[in-house]
């Protein structure tokens, strides 16, 4: 570490690239609030730039930038490459996804920002080759956001075990319940699939469904049970191969709509279709 003694203040030179002085700030030494009053004195008519610069101490230049833009907030530097509704609109997501168990991924995200700058013609210095945005972009978007937090996935250790409390366990079905409302599962509940059992995809496209039924001889049914299965084309209860609606969630029997034990896409319903 080596000292470099500057003419007004004392500075450390740490590593190549990294500088830190002491040296006070001469830039933005005013607030956001004097830059409001500023302006609204010159947009009335009160105090000329000049005038309104001297007495709250706001650059001149400053005061007609934002008279320009009508923009009343503090800023230094490049404005971010995505505005304010934008960010929010991200934010959004990235909560909504860490809610339901998907958190985003860093490399996820700047691939995302990359191709909406590019799908919305926005322009940007991202690396065209590696297609992601840039570590410096996504560092001050965390800066600007300090709601978000990253966290690094991991096994459960014992500290973590024992901080699986009733509180966090009861946290956890409220959250749960939550979801059951919002989607109306409760009074749906064959919108309900397993995910270990039924293979599903998380793709936006539809998803292959295994909602076929060979009902067996002696199975335990009640009355609401055989009058759910029953199908719906020829309204018989048959004991043969079933296929319900990924729409109505009405069944149907194989032969009725011409389908076979081979057919794996969802079915759709003649009602439906």
């Amino acid at each position: 570490m080596a000292l470099q003694t500057c003419r007004d203040s004392l500075a450390l030179v740490l590593l190549p690239g990294l500088f830190i002085t002491t040296m006070p700030p001469k830039r933005a030494l005013w607030s956001e609030n004097d830059l409001v009053a500023a302006v609204q004195a010159v947009q009335c008519g009160r105090l000329s730039t000049y005038k309104a610069a001297e007495r709250y101490k706001v650059p001149r230049r400053t005061i007609r930038n934002h008279l320009q833009t009508a923009s009343l907030k503090k800023s230094l530097g490049r404005k971010p490459l995505l505005n304010d509704e934008q960010e929010a609109e991200l934010v959004s997501r990235i909560m909504g996804f860490a809610a339901i168990g998907l958190p985003v991924t860093p490399l996820i995200l700047r691939r995302l920002v990359f191709k909406f700058c590019e799908k919305n013609n926005i322009k940007h210095p991202f690396n065209q080759q590696a297609k992601v945005a840039g570590k410096d972009w996504f560092k001050n978007f965390m800066k600007r956001h300090p709601d978000i937090s990253r966290r690094k996935a991991q096994f459960m250790n014992p500290a973590r075990a024992q901080k699986l409390n009733k509180f966090i366990v009861d946290d956890h079905f409220q959250r749960l319940n939550d979801v059951y409302d919002k989607l109306d599962l409760k009074t749906h509940p064959e919108k309900i699939y397993n995910m270990d059992e039924k293979g599903c995809r998380l793709t936006i496209h539809h998803q292959r469904t295994t909602s076929k039924m060979k009902k067996t001889g002696k199975a335990e049914s009640t009355k609401e049970n055989r009058e759910s299965w029953y199908c719906h084309a020829c309204k018989q209860d048959q004991e043969t191969a079933m296929r319900m609606c990924y729409k109505c969630s009405k069944w149907y029997h194989e032969e009725c709509v011409c389908l076979s034990e081979e057919d794996d896409d969802d079915f759709e319903c003649p009602d439906c279709s």
